[in-house]
This record gives structure tokens, C-alpha cells and sequence, in this order.
């Protein structure tokens, strides 16, 4: 249950943006929004992968208690998620306003703050690493639930603050802030569990 919850939390957490933008904005906010999102996502990809890649391999190594080879494994697998997204980041960063002008037209020039902003909160996010993997997969999917349910709520909050004034720049931060909060907290939370549970014994 807590698995699937996550995954709704996360996903209406996303989803709401553009609705919330359209609500508190205007159809072309929406728009530069929706645009800026699905180009950065692509910055996103690796972290995705590398999460896919070392998930049984972060339950073997927890069950073993080797904390110190848990967080290292986390560790690097951000640097390399961090490595494989930097080129495509920069591409984006540099000629984000060509990219976006070229494939979607000059009117879409609004776009390139926006996707600056969710870029550079996806890169920072990779370099982080997997860190709520550390929850959900080592028997803390419950305390990974509270942080995406705290995650959530901060940015919906964001949203209704900053979309009324700044529209898809405000989106854009607000879902930014929200994702870079959320990963530190789901580390620091991890470090915190585990290292209480590997001092009392490893979780069956």
C-alpha cells in the first residue's frame, strides 16, 4: 500500500502544475510551462535508470548491514546519473532559446527560464542520487511516503504563492525547490534510519 501511495502522491504532485497554472495564469503560462517540463524531463532520464539499475542491489546490500557500501553505492550512482544528464544540461541551458524558438516557434522564447530553472533543479537532483530509494527500499517505504506526502503539499503551496504573480517561471520554482527539498530530506532521513537500524541490527 505505501508503494502505491508514493507513486499517486508523486505523480498528482506533477500533474496538479499545469492545472494549478492554468487556474492561477493564463493558457500561454500553460503552455511555456508544459513545454519547459517535457524538454527538461529528458535531464531526468538517467537518475531514472540508474534507480531501476541498483534497487535489488541496494536491498542486498542493506540486508548485509554494509552501511558504509549502502550510501557509497548511492553515492556513486548520483555521480554517474549526474554525468550522464550534465551534457544534455548544458545543451539545454546554452541553447535552450534557439532549441525552443526553432521546433516551437518565437512566441515559445518564454519557455527558456522556465526550463532553465527545472533543468538546473534536475541536475542537482541527480547529484543527490537515488536518495529515496534508500527509503523505500530498505523497509522505510512508510517514512518514503511521508516525505513525498511533505513534498507535495510544499509544492502546491509554492504553486499557489508564486504562479498568480510569476506564472510558468513561478511553476517552474515552485516544482524546483520542492524536488531539491524533497531528495535532500529523503537523504538525510535515510542516513538517519539506517544508521539506527544497522546499531540495533538489520530489519527483516
Amino acid at each position: 500500500m505505501p508503494f502505491s501511495a508514493i507513486a499517486g502522491v508523486s505523480y498528482l504532485s506533477v500533474q496538479l502544475l499545469i492545472p494549478l497554472v492554468g487556474l492561477l495564469a493564463s493558457d500561454s503560462e500553460v503552455a511555456y510551462f508544459k513545454v519547459a517540463f517535457s524538454i527538461a524531463m529528458l535531464v531526468s532520464a538517467p537518475l531514472a535508470i540508474v534507480e531501476t539499475t541498483i534497487h535489488p542491489h541496494v536491498t542486498q546490500v542493506f540486508a548485509s548491514g554494509d552501511k558504509k557500501k549502502l550510501f557509497s553505492m548511492v553515492s556513486l550512482a548520483g555521480i554517474a546519473a549526474l554525468l550522464f544528464s550534465l551534457p544534455l544540461a548544458l545543451i539545454f541551458i546554452i541553447f535552450g532559446q534557439e532549441i525552443l524558438e526553432t521546433f516551437y516557434g518565437l512566441d515559445y522564447s518564454e519557455a527558456y527560464l522556465p526550463l532553465v530553472i527545472i533543468v538546473t533543479g534536475f541536475v542537482i537532483v541527480n547529484l543527490i542520487g537515488p536518495s529515496m530509494l534508500l527509503l523505500h527500499a530498505t523497509n522505510y517505504e512508510k517514512d518514503a511516503l511521508i516525505v513525498s506526502t511533505g513534498g507535495a503539499i510544499l509544492t502546491l503551496t509554492l504553486c499557489v504563492i508564486w504562479i498568480p504573480e510569476h506564472g510558468a517561471t513561478g511553476a517552474a520554482f515552485a516544482f524546483t525547490i520542492s524536488k531539491v527539498t524533497r531528495a535532500l530530506m529523503f537523504r538525510i532521513w535515510a542516513q538517519i534510519r539506517i544508521t539506527k537500524t544497522f546499531r540495533e541490527g538489520p530489519r527483516g
